[in-house]
């Protein structure tokens, strides 16, 4: 669940997923072995594991359709229910999760 949260708290609206990107780059140059990231002119990553003639093709997009994010937004947890909180606003904001949660199944699959 950590590395979810992680992903929930990067603000990645769209045209603006360099943070996104650069988590995910980061993220598989210090957890996954064996792997290859490239990125195209559009800044869509391709990450590849092992040499192959074929490979299993996972998809996400890396930005979030909400463009409410507080500067304090934080990643809660209740038992098993994550939510987005600004304590400064006293609202709840949304985590993103339209498509982290696709971000996450790629990564955890490596």
């Amino acid at each position: 669940m950590e590395l979810l949260k992680e992903l929930y708290k990067i603000y990645s609206p769209s045209g603006k997923e360099k943070g996104m990107r650069k988590f995910i780059v980061q993220w598989v140059k210090d957890h996954c072995r064996n792997t290859m990231v490239s990125k195209d002119a559009k800044g869509n990553l391709y990450i590849t594991k092992g040499k192959s003639d074929s490979y299993p093709c996972l998809c996400a997009h890396m930005d979030q359709v909400q463009r409410l994010h507080s500067a304090d937004f934080t990643v809660c947890q209740t038992e098993e229910i994550l939510f987005g909180y600004s304590p400064k606003n006293k609202q709840y904001e949304g985590l993103g999760a339209d498509d982290k949660n696709g971000v996450w199944v790629c990564l955890k699959c490596f």
